[in-house]
């Protein structure tokens, strides 16, 4: 499988490994953030646990909602390569900033990493679809293989920034995640030769155009800055959400009939997608906090910190997801789009499987006060990478696929519109499962367990209805088939992107 592996990834297209590395840069600032930031927060901020799932929520909608402004700029007037290059410069101050005690500096490098983020993704997931345009028969594989390979990065940044906040400093965490990330963008520099031919050029603009872009980026980062400190994130995810619904509203209007089909079904994917990320999230919320003041942490002697734990998403998803890639390459179905649903009522179910698991593990404490073991966790967090590649590069590979042409980093900016949307519910949603300083640990559990319960619960139906609505839609266009061709076979023949 090993051997597989690495000559998979030896015979890429031109680019790939340029695009890996430089993405797994960017993604050890991004996790080295998303693991600790709601440890910091409680613990060196002694912000509430409320509070602090708001602002983590909100950080990460921020991170993805943004690139519904920045997916516009770079189709229009950026380009892909300098939309990369200021993003990754933007995300660059943001972490050196969130490095300082201030709190108001703090809020604001949140912001500056979101917003740089919102320029740096839609280019960077743009450019690794068009490396594969003249490989589609590949497409979903292709994904899936630089989706797991690209969380080496995050894997590094989880397991070296969690001992460094543990045994010296939050601080010297976050300043690690800077210099990482410089790196990546020097890397980028020297190594662009490689991506050039994917590269769309940079428009003509005239000063107006470049002030415009210039004030867009200040008033972006001040206004999100001023409602994370406000914790009114609520406005702009509302508006965020507009203005994507309108951007769909008026594609679908100027479309054909087959062009409708293909929004319809990103839409349709995009919708599973925040539901899905809604409850992952609380990987960074309840599910850190139920591992710090619940679980057993120890194991061979030593006390694990609750954020190492984190770590174990990217692991499992570098470990198995070769294993995950082959299984799911014996779903075989002619049609493309429904062929992606399938696979994403099985993420949708493996999540759930994963919170069920949860729940037994707080049920175990509340029923004999023994604190669970790791095990529960490891046991857990092994199914949820699985899920994730189910679902998050198939819904980017049908995204990309299906865009209207001239329009594909916007629709990236929609997809990503929707991991935002996600998590920013999931701020919401964790507010259920906020312990006060005054409760037990017997109640926290009964808390915990109530959350992980009804999480499962709504991932499981949500599974469970996507495959019947799908093989339902399936058996109806089967049957339209055979009365207009009684001799065809009773399968799909024709894609809606075709």
């Amino acid at each position: 499988m090993l051997s597989k592996a690495i000559y998979y990834l030896k015979n890429q297209p031109q680019g790939f490994m340029t695009l890996l590395l430089t993405e797994a840069s960017a993604l050890f600032g991004f996790f080295g953030i998303s693991s600790l930031l709601v440890l910091y927060m409680t613990n060196d901020l002694h912000i509430s646990d409320s509070i602090s799932f708001i602002i983590y929520g909100t950080f990460l909608a921020f991170t993805y909602a943004t690139p519904i402004i920045g997916g516009p700029i770079a189709d229009k007037f950026l380009g892909f390569k300098y939309s990369i290059y200021i993003g990754f410069i933007i995300m660059i101050i943001g972490n050196f900033m969130i490095t300082s005690s201030h709190e108001n500096l703090f809020y604001l490098g949140l912001s500056f990493f979101a917003v740089g983020s919102g320029f740096f993704t839609p280019s960077f997931n743009t450019l690794v679809s068009k490396i594969y345009h003249s490989h589609e028969e590949k497409r979903d594989n292709a994904f899936t293989i630089y989706y797991i390979s690209k969380n080496l990065g995050g894997l590094f940044a989880i397991v070296i920034c969690s001992y460094i906040a543990t045994h010296i400093s939050y601080v010297y965490a976050f300043a690690l995640c800077s210099l990482v990330m410089l790196i990546g963008l020097i890397y980028l520099i020297i190594m662009k030769k490689n991506i050039t031919i994917y590269l769309t050029k940079l428009q003509s603009m005239n000063l107006l155009h470049i002030m415009g872009i210039i004030l867009t980026i200040s008033v972006s980062i001040i206004l999100a800055a001023f409602l994370m400190e406000k914790k009114s994130s609520y406005f702009i995810m509302t508006l965020m959400s507009l203005l994507a619904i309108g951007f769909i509203v008026y594609l679908y209007r100027k479309s054909n009939k087959s062009q409708k089909f293909d929004l319809l079904a990103i839409v349709s994917s995009t919708i599973l997608f925040i539901l899905f990320g809604m409850f992952l999230g609380e990987g960074g919320t309840t599910l850190n906090l139920f591992i710090e003041r619940i679980v057993n942490r120890s194991l061979l002697g030593m006390t694990i910190p609750p954020s190492t734990f984190y770590a174990l998403d990217p692991l499992f998803m570098i470990l198995l997801g070769g294993i995950m890639m082959y299984a799911l390459s014996y779903l075989k179905e002619k049609n493309y789009t429904l062929l992606s649903f399938k696979k994403i009522a099985l993420g949708l179910g493996i999540l759930g499987m994963g919170f069920l698991i949860f729940t037994i593990a707080a049920e175990q404490y509340i029923m004999t006060s023994v604190k669970p073991s790791v095990l529960y966790v490891i046991a857990a967090y092994a199914l949820f990478p699985l899920a994730e590649l189910c679902i998050a590069p198939i819904v980017l590979s049908m995204t990309t696929k299906l865009a209207p042409k001239g329009y594909e980093a916007m629709m990236v900016g929609f997809y990503l519109v929707g991991y935002a949307v996600g998590f920013y519910l999931t701020g919401v949603f964790s507010i259920i499962g906020r312990v006060l300083p005054t409760d037990s640990l017997l109640t926290a559990a009964i808390i915990y367990r109530n959350v992980f319960l009804l999480s499962a619960i709504c991932l499981l139906f949500s599974c469970v209805a996507t495959y019947v609505i799908v093989h339902y839609l399936n058996k109806k266009r089967n049957a339209r088939t055979i009365s207009e061709n009684p001799t065809a076979r009773l399968s799909l023949v024709d894609n809606f992107g075709d």
